[in-house]
């Protein structure tokens, strides 16, 4: 995190083919009067609906892990291959 604002105006929502409502949660205060950084965390819905190009863009945004906060349940097999080089942590709320 950052102590102060980000400079520039940059995108908060994402286009990610296979998924809606992607946002980078980057510029957003914080409790102690800080802000988060931008690229340090992206929220979004069901990541299983990713395609090729939709995982290709999530990488090329610097994502390197996933909390994937579904139950087992709610899981099924992803749209497209997931790349390799992600981590995917399960924390079934």
């Amino acid at each position: 995190m950052s102590g102060r604002s980000p400079g520039r105006r940059r995108a908060r929502h994402l286009e990610w083919e296979g998924v809606f409502n992607v946002r980078d949660l980057g510029g957003l205060p914080t409790l102690d009067g800080r802000f988060t950084r931008w690229g340090a965390i992206v929220r979004f819905d069901s990541l299983g609906a990713l395609t090729e190009a939709g995982w290709s863009a999530l990488v090329e945004h610097g994502v390197r892990t996933v909390i994937d906060l579904r139950n087992e349940s709610e899981r099924g097999a992803d749209a497209a291959p997931r790349p390799p080089s992600l981590t995917t942590i399960h924390l079934p709320l």
